[in-house]
């Protein structure tokens, strides 16, 4: 498996440079290309292995949600939300017509959970 979680809220995974320790809440969002997991956090970008599905599931307890087909976010991560895109750190992700309004929901959800 090219993705697995551990206990201390980490991700364990396989990138080009080696199996990596990527710290959960430090990923802003995650995105596919060219079959190709594009993990982007504060700090950096890493290229791993993996499917998307695979990496949602195992990040599902700590608020990512799919925006897109190609995209999952960290909902902490989310400066701002517009009918067609989501705003993490100056990037604008696609936001699917169809994932708009249960995305949309989530967050409300998220965001009132932390008050």
């Amino acid at each position: 498996m090219a993705v697995q979680r551990q206990e201390k809220k980490n991700l364990m995974v396989d990138t080009e440079e080696g199996i990596m320790k990527i710290p959960e809440m430090d990923i802003t969002y995650i995105e596919v290309i060219n079959h190709r997991l594009l993990i982007h956090t504060l700090e950096q970008t890493y290229r791993a292995k993996g499917s998307l599905s695979e990496i949602e599931h195992s990040l599902s307890e700590y608020h990512f949600v799919r925006c897109n087909k190609g995209y999952l976010v960290n909902l902490s991560a989310i400066h701002m939300i517009k009918t067609d895109y989501v705003e993490i750190q100056g990037h604008q992700i696609p936001l699917g017509k169809r994932k708009y309004r249960d995305f949309q929901e989530q967050y409300f959800q998220f965001m009132f959970a932390l008050k």
